[in-house]
């Protein structure tokens, strides 16, 4: 990202408040952008749809409960990587989730798949996955990013495994001491370059030794994420950014 564009304010702009030269913030981004950051008429900001675009735009009017801005330029991706990351991760109890979702949207993170093994410890109830929701959009912002993760609705461990079909599928390993992201990704060339993938996390007490032959049946690759234990939502943000670093750097190279 451009250092100019990487330290600026973003709001969010709901698709259908995007005409073809303006938008329109309203509701707790219009609060936010003049009760709070004190945006006036004539100058610049900056807004992301959630759905790849971002706009720079210039402050025409600030009505009562709504602020219109022109939009001087349109940026596609802005400050997303090359390879869309699907972080599955098992549920764990209290507040870890939380974070594991802000800090994965931060590093890259395009999806998260929540899901039921056999050491699960909690259900998920339609306010957490709202509550999630609602953190995403916020580290989107907070970030700069201009596509809003999705969060899929908790499934069965074995189900996650069957159906996941991106090129690059890992599962994270404790008892896997040799076997590094570096090593999996010499499979691939410039001829074969991944643009999508998947890596899970299990729960607290790990992974059950049935679950780790199911995900190899389905074609993951056990992976060491280093010689230290993580706790869950730890594994996760560090094996997304990892991930996520190799990946662009392989794309980078070979591109």
């Amino acid at each position: 990202m451009n250092m100019a564009i990487q330290h600026q304010d973003f709001f969010y702009v709901n698709p259908e408040d995007v005409q073809k030269s303006h938008l329109i913030l309203k509701d707790e981004e219009f609060h936010h952008a003049v009760h709070v950051h004190r945006k006036q008429i004539n100058q610049i900001i900056w807004a992301v749809n959630g759905r790849g675009l971002a706009y720079e735009c210039l402050v025409t009017d600030i009505k009562k409960d709504a602020l219109v801005a022109k939009i001087l330029n349109m940026y596609h991706n802005l400050s997303e990587p090359a390879f869309k990351l699907h972080l599955g991760f098992a549920l764990i109890k209290g507040s870890k989730i939380d974070w594991l979702i802000e800090k994965g949207t931060e590093v890259g993170v395009s999806a998260f798949l929540p899901f039921i093994s056999s050491r699960t410890e909690i259900n998920v109830t339609s306010t957490k996955i709202q509550r999630w929701q609602r953190l995403t959009l916020s580290a989107m912002k907070q970030c700069g990013r201009s596509w809003k993760p999705k969060i899929e609705d908790p499934q069965h461990f074995e189900k996650l495994c069957k159906n996941f079909t991106g090129e690059v599928k890992l599962i994270a390993h404790e008892a896997e001491e040799q076997f590094s992201l570096k090593k999996y990704l010499a499979r691939y060339n410039s001829k074969n370059v991944p643009q999508s993938g998947i890596i899970l996390i299990g729960p607290e007490g790990g992974f059950t030794d049935q679950e780790i032959m199911l995900a190899i049946s389905c074609g993951f690759q056990p992976i060491s994420l280093g010689s230290r234990r993580l706790r869950s939502e730890t594994a996760a943000v560090v094996g997304a950014a990892l991930l996520l670093s190799e990946m662009e750097s392989f794309i980078r190279n070979n591109s």
